[in-house]
């Protein structure tokens, strides 16, 4: 694996610039920005149960039974709707206008690359994401029932992905989990909107209302979660392949690049997105609670080869390399100063160090810095 891919990898194995998804949309970032890609079988659509009846209505969708249609319309007509994130994908493509020159200096300040580059990359990587990210509907189909008109349901050869008839328990159990694929390959998701036998309609009404109201927040606030991270992705891109690629880190140099693409790409994700930029590499940096490897405990300067890590352990290495890179390069700003980072890639363009110790030395004599201890295993 050469340097620079394992570099974008350890950035984007464990991203925890922003707080993780709901337990209903918990999914795995992937490492780049997506693209379509082919499916190698056809998505799952949806059935209507036998003795439901699908109703499409303000712009959803439900599996309910003709005798709970009533009251289903009149919880939906008076349902007050979950609040909305500002941090939406129609918020950030605004912002990615209103704010891109504000970006575009502080790139080209911060690491010399050309605005020509910039400009491209905004355009057609982020901004063509969040414009996909803002049409994106979740194919959610709401099963509005009792769990005894769903086990009949089953009973009678209703069948979908996230339910599961026990026959030896005489139940059903089912799936609640939101999945967002971004593409045409994903799944009609039906979730549960349950309520019980002996409520009336009233109380049928509030139950479902509320269900519903929760579950849309849950999906929204996944949805703003996943564009800031991608926003992250798209900003380490852009630093990996414009700016450090052409540097050829060592693999004991590699740090740097880690450090770079992360405590740079949080700030412009801060800029774009209105985030704290001192909260989002505080989020960044800090000893993951789950994490069982101390950051301080890894040596910048000798690290292990990937090759050694044992596959189980490969997520929390890279995790707590990635947090360690980007406290030494974000404590290295703060003493050094803005525009030190591009001062250091000048140089290393100029006189490129042979290792991990002269890529040290060459940063003390760009900008008066030492970090041999910041590196060294405390």
């Amino acid at each position: 694996m050469n340097p620079i891919t394992r570099t974008t990898l350890v950035i984007l194995v464990a991203l925890s610039a922003l707080s993780a998804p709901s337990a209903q949309a918990q999914e795995a970032l992937p490492s780049t920005l997506p693209s379509a890609a082919p499916t190698t079988r056809p998505r799952h659509v949806a059935q209507v149960p036998p003795g439901f009846n699908r109703l499409d209505l303000d712009g959803r969708s439900f599996f309910v039974m003709p005798q709970e249609e009533p009251w289903l319309r009149r919880a939906i007509q008076e349902m007050t709707p979950a609040t909305m994130p500002t941090t939406m994908p129609t918020d950030l493509l605004s912002n990615l206008s209103a704010r891109r020159a504000t970006v575009r200096q502080r790139m080209v300040f911060d690491t010399g690359i050309a605005t020509a580059d910039v400009d491209e990359y905004l355009d057609q990587r982020l901004k063509v994401f969040l414009t996909r990210m803002e049409a994106f509907r979740p194919p959610v189909i709401y099963l509005v029932a009792t769990p005894q008109q769903v086990k009949e349901a089953m009973k009678a050869g209703w069948t979908d992905p996230r339910y599961r008839y026990n026959r030896v328990a005489d139940d059903v159990n089912f799936s609640t989990t939101v999945n967002l694929t971004m593409d045409e390959t994903g799944d009609d998701m039906v979730l549960p909107l349950f309520f019980a036998d002996n409520d009336p309609p009233e109380a049928r009404q509030k139950r479902v209302a509320g269900e519903m109201r929760s579950t849309e927040g849950s999906i929204l606030s996944a949805i703003s979660q996943r564009t800031q991270s991608m926003m992250m992705v798209a900003m380490v891109e852009l630093i990996s392949a414009k700016v450090l690629d052409p540097l050829q880190l060592k693999p004991d140099q590699e740090w740097f690049g880690v450090g770079v693409a992360g405590v740079l790409g949080a700030k412009y994700v801060a800029i774009l997105t209105g985030m704290s930029e001192a909260r989002l590499l505080n989020d960044m940096t800090r000893q993951h609670p789950g994490n069982p490897m101390r950051p301080n405990t890894l040596d910048l300067l000798h690290p292990t080869n990937l090759g050694d890590v044992r596959p189980e352990w490969m997520e929390a290495y890279t995790d707590a390399y990635r947090r360690r890179s980007m406290m030494v390069v974000w404590r290295f700003l703060a003493k050094a100063g803005e525009g030190s980072i591009a001062k250091v890639i000048a140089a290393m363009k100029k006189a490129p160090p042979a290792d991990g110790a002269g890529l040290v030395q060459l940063i003390k004599d760009a900008t008066g810095v030492d970090l041999t201890s910041e590196l060294r295993p405390k």
